[in-house]
C-alpha cells in the first residue's frame, strides 16, 4: 500500500483553487472586452508599440472597420459569463470548461496561422500565445476536477 503523498491537493483546496483561476479568467475577459470596446485603436497601438521593443515585428495595420469589434466584444461577453458560471461551481459546470478552452484554442490557432501566413504582427503572436496559455489552463483544470470526481472520498 502507497503512503499518501501530502502533495497531492485536497478536493476542497483543488475547487478552491480553480474557483480562483476562473474568477481571475473572468475578471480578466471582461476588463479586456471593455478595453477593446473603449478603446479599439489604442489597443492595437499598444500592442505595436510593445512589439516595436522587440524590434522584430511589423505594425498591426489600423481598421475603422467595427464588425470585427462587435463579433469580439461579443465573444469576451461569452467567455466572461462561461468563466463567471464555471467559477460559481467547477465541478457542477466542468461540462463548460471544454467549451471555453474550445473558443480560445480557436482564437490562439488562427493567430498563429495569421502570424505566419498574413503578417508577423506582435499583435497575433501575442493573442496566440495568450489564449493558447488560457486553453492549457482551462483543460488542465477541466482534468483535475475530473481526476478529483475519480478519487475515493477516503483519499481526499
Amino acid at each position: 500500500m502507497a503512503a499518501p503523498s501530502s502533495f497531492a491537493p485536497s478536493a476542497v483546496s483543488g475547487e478552491r483553487m480553480i474557483r480562483a483561476i476562473f474568477q481571475l479568467l473572468a475578471i480578466s475577459f471582461g476588463a479586456a472586452g471593455t478595453v477593446f470596446l473603449l478603446f479599439p485603436d489604442a489597443t492595437v497601438q499598444a500592442a505595436n508599440v510593445t512589439g516595436s521593443l522587440f524590434g522584430a515585428f511589423s505594425p498591426a495595420p489600423p481598421s475603422q472597420l467595427r464588425f470585427w469589434l462587435s463579433l469580439g466584444v461579443s465573444y469576451m461577453a461569452l467567455v466572461t459569463i462561461l468563466a463567471v458560471l464555471i467559477q460559481r461551481d467547477p465541478t457542477r459546470y466542468r461540462h463548460l470548461m471544454p467549451v471555453l478552452a474550445a473558443g480560445k484554442f480557436c482564437s490562439s490557432s488562427t493567430s498563429l496561422l495569421f502570424f505566419v501566413f498574413s503578417s508577423p504582427t506582435f499583435l497575433y503572436l501575442l493573442t496566440f500565445l495568450v489564449d493558447g496559455s488560457i486553453t492549457l489552463t482551462v483543460l488542465g483544470c477541466y482534468r483535475w476536477i475530473a481526476l478529483q470526481a475519480r478519487t475515493p472520498a477516503t483519499n481526499r
